[in-house]
């Protein structure tokens, strides 16, 4: 798995986590409800946190 990401509904944030490396992840980003997420092996999905 490269990717996994992680909604809080509580605080309405997306925590993503990418690139594996050696089992921890290399890059962990939060997002805030307003940020539009999108994923690069789903080309044309877009939708907000907020949305949902």
């Amino acid at each position: 798995m490269q990717e996994y990401w992680v909604i809080d509904t509580t605080k309405l944030r997306l925590t993503v986590h990418r690139a594996p490396v050696d089992g921890v992840w290399s890059s962990v980003e939060v997002l805030p409800a307003e940020a539009v997420l999108t994923h690069k092996s789903a080309p044309g999905f877009a939708i907000r946190l907020s949305q949902l």
